[in-house]
């Protein structure tokens, strides 16, 4: 869920189907395995990404690593935390493709199998993207989801 904001289309996409794939498999066995039982879609959510946490922080890409995503029950929204360096680590970069990463976000999120979980239980997805050399919050991307999206 991370956009490499110096390349082209061809580089998130690529990066898309990777995550999105681990992620439909992760999802996938964790509520098949709850399914059938008393727990909530918010103890799923919360043991898929207890799961996701022990792979991180994680290379993504040059100058791009997710550090941990996080999940508050209160406001029912999971937060994905990325810290970006390098050519990825400057703001008039971001800006400059800021609509069109969001558009392109919101696209794939509302089309992915591993994002059912979470339109299910009408969760709000927030990815941060922090400056490594700053320690600034260079850009957030939030979506409502919905089993209507």
């Amino acid at each position: 869920f991370i956009v490499y904001f110096s390349s082209g289309y061809s580089s998130f996409n690529n990066f898309l189907m990777k995550k999105f794939f681990y992620h439909f498999i992760l999802a996938a066995v964790l509520c098949s395995a709850f399914g059938c039982s008393g727990y909530t879609k918010a103890d799923k959510i919360q043991a898929v990404i207890a799961k996701e946490n022990k792979k991180y922080p994680l290379r993504i890409a040059e100058g791009i690593v997710i550090d941990s995503t996080t999940y508050s029950k209160d406001s029912n929204c999971v937060t994905y935390h990325y810290t970006l360096s390098g050519e990825t680590d400057n703001a008039s970069v971001i800006n400059k493709s800021y609509n069109q990463t969001k558009q392109a976000l919101k696209t794939a999120i509302d089309n992915e199998p591993e994002m059912q979980l979470y339109r299910e239980a009408g969760c709000t997805v927030r990815y941060k993207y922090i400056s490594a050399s700053s320690g600034e919050l260079l850009a957030e991307f939030e979506f409502s989801l919905s089993t209507s999206n």
